[in-house]
């Protein structure tokens, strides 16, 4: 991932003379935030937005303390929890996760209480359910809110505050047939997402790219991709590959979350996963990993060492309202 000193000055990676390239399959955020700093967040609006992701959480571990739904802290919201007892300060989002038995509880909790009129604030997308819903992970989003990500500026469905839900789904037991697993995995996404693009181009690119000559080549590429993915399955069919393989049927007794494991590589004993502990989180109790240092060393190396500002992630929103 980009450092944010290479995103404040603007350069490229000097790997390769293929330039722009090697950009295509880092996330949209990273990649963006180079070029659209103008709508980086202010200090208020990332304190009103962790307010307002914390109190969405308060409400999720609820409904999950009312039905026997185990919840867990996922990536940077567990190392927040474990070094900084709440929020990493300049973070902007919060993810948990679940095994997919605990998942479906959640989905058929949220449905019974909302039938009774609680949690009516609250919207679940799951992908291939719900309408234009095409990212790999289901999200939690807060319909009281907006909050316009630059990237996904054309398809406005889903321009609220989310918390994403990541599944933990037992995986192959064969090492090979893992990596391949995981390699279709991935590769699905990003067609799926460069699908996106051609399909639901955002007019904020597009109207930056007329005099971003940079831009314009990269955004173009992506959405030449798109199209080419359009014609050779399409975007549900790409998003159902990434729901297939997440959905590993057979008993293996290992897990992970498929999405994270081309990364993180935390194949484990379903015993890894289901052996928590309580952590503060600003003010609220949660679960984390008990051996959280294996989980976060896999994950940022030396993750009790606080980054310099330079190498901390820059965050940028269209507009946000909470």
């Amino acid at each position: 991932m980009r450092t944010e000193r290479q995103m404040m000055t603007g350069k490229k990676d000097k790997g390769a003379d293929m330039g722009f390239l090697s950009d295509i399959f880092k996330p949209g955020k990273t990649v963006y935030a180079e070029w659209f700093r103008q709508y980086g967040l202010t200090d208020k609006e990332l304190h009103d937005l962790q307010d307002c992701l914390l109190s969405m959480l308060s409400d999720i571990l609820k409904l999950c303390e009312d039905n026997d739904i185990c919840c867990i802290m996922n990536s940077g919201t567990m190392l927040g929890a474990v070094r900084h007892q709440g929020f990493i300060p300049w973070d902007d989002d919060i993810d948990i996760m679940m095994f997919r038995e605990d998942y479906e509880k959640f989905v058929k909790a949220l449905e019974r209480e909302q039938k009774s009129g609680n949690y009516m604030k609250y919207e679940l997308a799951v992908p291939l359910v719900s309408s234009d819903y095409y990212f790999k992970v289901p999200k939690i989003f807060n319909k009281d809110t907006e909050y316009c990500s630059i990237n996904y500026m054309g398809n406005s469905r889903y321009n609220m505050v989310p918390i994403d839900v990541y599944i933990i789904d037992q995986v192959p037991a064969n090492r090979f047939a893992r990596m391949m697993h995981y390699l279709i995995y991935n590769f699905a996404f990003y067609a799926s997402s460069f699908c996106l693009d051609h399909l639901y181009p955002s007019p904020v690119i597009e109207k930056e790219s007329r005099t971003n000559k940079e831009l314009r080549r990269y955004y173009k590429f992506r959405k030449a991709l798109g199209a080419m993915f359009c014609c050779l399955g399409g975007i549900r069919f790409y998003v159902g590959l990434c729901e297939r393989l997440g959905n590993y049927k057979k008993n293996t007794g290992l897990y992970d979350i498929p999405s994270d494991i081309s990364y993180s590589g935390m194949v484990s004993a379903e015993s890894f996963y289901r052996d928590v502990i309580k952590c503060r989180f600003s003010g609220l109790e949660v679960n984390v990993l008990r051996d959280c240092d294996r989980y976060l060393k896999r994950l940022y190396g030396d993750y009790t060492k606080i980054p310099e500002e330079k190498d901390r992630d820059f965050h940028a929103a269209y507009s946000i309202r909470v």
